[in-house]
């Protein structure tokens, strides 16, 4: 007979967030009994709370600079957090925080772009520096009046910075010297050189050659033409040896180089120069500056106007009311004297004229 065997369906169980929990705990409760030091024992990290969980990074990953950022802003975070708690905030209000700042953006985001990774530093930036806004309130509102009904009196514009959190600064590790590139580009170019000379004379040997050959050929063949005939072709035997002395340089200037031919030392030309624009473009990243986020603030308004009264002292209060019965006085004597109708001065009859 056939054996048979009974299986029974899969526990769910085992592929649950709660399964998980519970063997994180009991593998850190194995790996802490043999740790003696109290202060190298490890710890499960709390969900429900205001922090956040760095990433671990395995060894060889592709996305290791990502993680690096991310685990970057991550600490940022519980930083800020931490800060928030040294200034009396509650645990329960930096939760919720959290819940509105990351939680919900992250859940909204996923629902218009997709799973973005990318989007999600971004987020987290902004949420680090609407934290930090938060606690710089808190801390104001420390310090801050309040009425009679509790609320607080803010006599002027309170300005809090909420730009998001920088990222980290890239590792540049030493400059990249392009002096060997340089150095290399600089003795090809010069050979390129020698070799453009030496075919610049080819070719003029060559065309000189053949506007002989051409004179020669129009030349009449009588008696009279015999001495200029053979001076040209005395030209002409001269101007092909000069050109086979010429021809056999322009081929050893490779050679002499290290190289087998023209066409080996154009390759080795195209490669040195490709390396030298690969070393200027590492040069020019390494002299980029880190990006900056674009500066954001919270500008709360104030509700109440301070008025400026100031007391005066005793002294120049008196000093101000005698200055204004002075100033009354005067006042007074001028409509007096402009309401008053002028005396009109009489002639005076001259007796002698009489």
């Amino acid at each position: 007979m056939y054996e048979t065997n009974f299986f029974a369906p899969k526990n769910p169980h085992f592929k649950s967030k709660a399964f998980l929990k519970e063997t994180k705990v009991l593998f850190t409760e194995v790996c802490n009994s043999l740790v003696k030091n109290e202060n190298e024992k490890l710890t499960v990290f709390q969900t429900g709370g205001p922090y956040l969980a760095t990433k671990k990074i395995g060894k060889n990953n592709p996305k290791a600079e990502e993680i690096k950022i991310d685990n970057y802003l991550r600490q940022e975070w519980n930083h800020m957090v931490d800060r928030g708690l040294i200034e009396g905030m509650q645990e329960e209000e930096l939760v919720v925080m959290k819940k509105d700042y990351i939680d919900n953006e992250v859940s909204q985001s996923i629902k218009e772009h997709g799973y973005q990774p990318g989007l999600f530093t971004q987020l987290l930036q902004k949420a680090i520096g609407k934290l930090r806004a938060f606690i710089d309130f808190f801390i104001f509102c420390e310090k801050a009046e309040k009425d009679e009904n509790g609320d607080f009196l803010i006599y002027e514009d309170v300005v809090l910075d909420m730009t998001p959190a920088a990222l980290p600064p890239r590792e540049k590790g030493p400059y990249p010297s392009s002096e060997k590139e340089q150095l290399e580009v600089m003795h090809l170019n010069s050979i390129e050189e020698k070799l453009k000379a030496g075919s610049r004379k080819v070719y003029a040997l060559e065309k000189d050659t053949e506007k002989l050959k051409q004179r020669l050929k129009e030349l009449p063949k009588g008696f009279f033409h015999r001495k200029e005939r053979k001076e040209l072709e005395y030209k002409i035997a001269s101007n092909n040896m000069r050109l086979e002395k010429e021809k056999s340089k322009l081929d050893a200037i490779p050679t002499m180089n290290g190289f087998a031919n023209v066409a080996a030392f154009k390759k080795a030309l195209k490669k040195a120069k490709a390396d030298l624009t690969a070393k200027e473009k590492l040069q020019e990243e390494w002299r980029r500056p880190d990006p900056k986020p674009e500066a954001a603030y919270w500008r709360i308004p104030a509700n109440v106007k301070r008025e400026s009264v100031q007391e005066q002292r005793p002294e120049e209060k008196k000093s101000a009311e005698k200055r204004g019965i002075k100033e009354r006085l005067a006042e007074k004597k001028m409509e007096i004297e402009q309401q008053s109708p002028k005396p009109k001065k009489k002639k005076s009859i001259d007796r002698d004229c009489l």
